[in-house]
């Protein structure tokens, strides 16, 4: 009988103590703001805009490479000597950087896309340096000027050849960058799988200029 009744004063000592713990708890939210749950609060990830994440996470001296890149690409001035003189030794972070400038913009951009590889060309180094030439080099091919997605008159005559090389610009820099890479790394891997890539892609002629190189490699 006399643990009984110990039991039964234990269970209300707990009892009494969880109250007081909610109680306190509880007093700390006003009874004026009442909380309003948000569906999926917790699994809705923050969405910063392109231009707030390299502020946020880019080094000072990436931030300063993308800049320059803005203000060569926007006076349009492919002489800028800044081409030559800042953008040599680039590190990983920068070539990110400029990677995800390419990617803004669209695929009728060919003097901006182009001028980013360009820059990622002259400083080949890495499996991703090579990764992301691939990807240039199998893009779909692009039509025409105005729109990429839609043929615009025939590009086999004569008088439109320089439309058929503009229309290929970054793939052209891409190989051009890599027959440069291969006179300092003859038969590197890397390199010539970008090649092989671009041989087999449908932008017909960086894939014959691929195959040439291909054919006849650098000494």
């Amino acid at each position: 009988m006399k643990n009984l009744s110990l039991a039964v004063l234990m269970i209300a000592l707990s009892g009494a103590f969880l109250w007081g713990l909610w109680t306190r708890k509880s007093s700390r939210i006003p009874s004026s703001a009442p909380i309003k749950p948000t569906p999926n609060a917790i699994l809705q990830p923050r969405q910063i805009p392109a231009a707030q994440k390299l502020t946020q996470l880019a080094t000072p001296p990436v931030r300063q490479k993308v800049e320059i890149l803005r203000q060569i690409l926007k006076s349009k001035n492919d002489n800028d000597p800044r081409l030559d003189t800042e953008f040599n030794h680039l590190s990983s972070e920068s070539k990110q950087a400029l990677e995800r400038e390419y990617s803004k913009f669209p695929p009728e951009a060919k003097n901006e896309r182009g001028t980013v590889v360009f820059l990622i060309g002259k400083n080949l180094a890495t499996q991703e340096d090579f990764d992301f030439l691939t990807s240039v080099v199998k893009e779909n091919p692009c039509l025409s000027l105005a729109d990429c997605s839609h043929k615009d008159g025939d590009l086999s005559s004569h008088d439109n050849n320089g439309v058929a090389v503009t229309l290929e610009y970054s793939q052209i820099v891409a190989i051009k960058a890599l027959e440069k890479y291969m006179t300092t790394h003859p038969n590197d891997s890397k390199a010539l799988d970008v090649l092989h890539a671009a041989e087999h892609s449908n932008n017909h002629i960086a894939s014959h200029m691929a195959h040439a190189l291909v054919s006849n490699p650098v000494l």
